[in-house]
């Protein structure tokens, strides 16, 4: 069941199973922003965010940086 999986996954990670897959995204958009030059806002495309500013609001919190910073 997906409980039973966000439960297992929590226990040997040490990080909720959403709060892991949001930090995976925000590290990609981080290398296509940094090294492939790509807009933020084309970023928060691809990586299938709905809303810019959910975007914006975890790059900050998991970066540190705003995204235009990594430009």
């Amino acid at each position: 069941s997906t409980s039973y999986l966000s439960q297992t996954f929590s226990t040997y990670m040490k990080t909720g199973l959403m709060d892991y897959v949001k930090q995976k995204k925000i590290q990609l958009a981080q290398q296509l922003i940094v090294d492939e030059h790509i807009h933020p806002t084309e970023a928060c495309k691809r990586l299938g965010f709905d809303e810019y500013s959910t975007f914006y609001r975890l790059y900050k919190k998991y970066v540190h940086e705003l995204p235009s910073d990594g430009k």
